[in-house]
């Protein structure tokens, strides 16, 4: 049987964050805010917070809030299973007369996560394993196109892949025709309940050559990939998955006994149609174990505070962003039981990479700090490694 690998690379490294009160950093309150409900300004929440109290620790952080999301309104922590699939009526829509030339199933990551996968007479593919869809077409493959988009470091900052992705348009690709065919899948899907609206990106040819060949990227025989012409470009539309107005941290990461993954929706359109298509993380809220009002960002930077003022370090931290988003959790032992938790993440950088603390047998080796507290509870969310 084939066998579906869905789990990133892990490269460990570990956060601890303990709770305090205590006085409040100093706070900008300036007009240009990163949200649109002006309503959301207040001394609790701030646009940026700068703290210098700690020897080595920085803080200059953006508070980054949705643009939707009230901070007046309450939010849970939620016990959720993932959404089950039409399968039949999916593969049949999505086949859309093409013949299936093969069909496979299986275990995927465990006995309780089977994938199913059906191998069109075109090469492409489409595959279910419990938490997630994937449509892929031989483009798709032959050329990665998700390798240069597809990883958590490009939704740290909401403005990455604009940045990357430049071109406003697409010469011969209506944008139109993109959406409305992103529509007709999500509508099969049935998950229009949990999409936010799409950003789009143009993936033009000058554009992907220059990142392929400053990436060395390969295929999977370790061939040097083809160059891209006007046939393989596209546009990819990625809709974030909301829960109560707070987008998914785009992360897979190990924390103790469970992993912590990210709910994700994304399409790509070219000259011919649909060339591929992932759906994951989509679940159904089961029971409300906790509502709370949101925690302030300047109780979630204390937490942070209180943690390094226990540490000897022989290198600065910068503190550079705090961002409120949901993460989904799960156990080891049960793949299939979700808790939901709207948290804050706290991101910065090392300027090298020495960290050691009384407090702690582990040494910090990645010049990258994350951090993740619950905006419910306030209590640290642990990490143990973070998938690439």
């Amino acid at each position: 049987m084939k066998r579906v690998n869905v789990i990133s690379t892990l490269f460990v490294f570990v956060i601890c964050i303990f709770i305090i009160t205590g006085c409040f950093p100093s706070v900008d309150m300036e007009s240009s805010a990163t949200y649109d409900e002006l309503d959301n300004l207040t001394s609790d929440y701030p646009l940026h917070i700068k703290d210098n109290d700690i020897e080595h620790l920085n803080i200059d952080a953006e508070i980054i809030i949705p643009p939707n999301f009230n901070t007046k309104q309450k939010i849970s922590k939620s016990t959720a299973e993932y959404r089950e699939w039409d399968r039949e009526n999916i593969v049949s829509k999505i086949s859309n007369g093409r013949q299936i030339e093969d069909q496979e199933y299986g275990e995927n990551t465990s006995e309780d996560d089977l994938f199913y996968s059906y191998n069109f007479n075109d090469n492409s593919n489409l595959t279910f394993t419990t938490d997630s869809i994937l449509y892929t077409t031989k483009m798709a493959v032959d050329f990665q196109y998700a390798y240069y988009f597809d990883s958590y470091q490009n939704y740290i900052y909401d403005n990455t892949l604009a940045e990357l992705f430049t071109e406003k348009q697409i010469d011969g690709i209506d944008k139109n025709d993109a959406l409305n065919s992103a529509k007709e899948i999500i509508s099969l899907l049935n998950i229009d309940d949990v999409l936010g609206d799409p950003n789009i990106y143009s993936m033009d040819a000058n554009t992907m050559n220059k990142f392929q060949n400053e990436s060395g990227s390969t295929d999977k025989y370790g061939n040097q990939l083809d160059e891209w012409s006007e046939e393989q470009e596209a546009y990819l539309l990625i809709y974030p998955v909301l829960y109560q107005n707070l987008p998914s941290f785009k992360i897979n990461a190990l924390g103790e006994n469970e992993m912590i993954s990210s709910s994700n929706v994304y399409f790509i359109y070219g000259r011919n149609g649909i060339i591929s298509f992932y759906v994951s993380g989509i679940f159904e809220i089961k029971t409300t174990e906790l509502d709370s009002q949101v925690l302030s960002p300047l109780n979630a930077i204390e937490n942070t505070k209180h943690f390094f003022d226990g540490i000897i370090m022989d290198s600065d931290l910068d503190i550079l962003m705090m961002k409120l988003v949901y993460i989904k959790r799960n156990s080891f032992e049960d793949y299939n039981s979700l808790k939901i938790e709207p948290v804050w993440l706290i991101y910065g950088n090392y300027d090298t990479v020495s960290s050691e603390s009384s407090h702690s047998k582990e040494t910090l080796t990645n010049d990258e700090y994350i951090a993740i507290i619950s905006a419910v509870t306030g209590e640290n969310i642990p990490i143990q490694s973070i998938g690439r």
